[in-house]
């Protein structure tokens, strides 16, 4: 994943790239990951023009150049979402210490 800014329009957006010459990757391999790729584009782009939700990143665009797969979206401000999930077990874990507290059992 790549964080660029587009050089004309300014807006910053998420690239997810794939090269087919990357270490470990063989033939068969990038068929199947170029499938999945097209498969997220597609059903990203669905999801985008059934609902608008803070919680799905638009899908901009899909890109198959020869070995290389591109796809572009929209960047999450936020975070990724591992980022977002420590911070919630952070949370949870903070809540958990200071229950008994709140409770006046403490």
């Amino acid at each position: 994943m790549y964080r660029v800014t587009h050089l004309v329009l300014g807006v910053t957006r998420a690239l997810k790239v794939l090269r087919r010459d990357k270490p470990g990757i063989g033939s068969s391999d990038f068929i199947e990951i170029e499938g999945r790729f097209l498969m997220e584009a597609q059903l990203g782009t669905q999801l985008n023009t059934l609902t608008s939700s803070p919680n799905l990143l638009q899908v901009h665009n899909f890109k198959h150049a020869g070995e290389l797969l591109v796809l572009e979206m929209e960047y999450a401000l936020r975070g990724s979402l591992i980022e977002r999930l420590q911070k919630s077990r952070e949370i949870a874990l903070m809540a958990v210490q200071i229950w008994p507290e709140m409770c006046g059992s403490g």
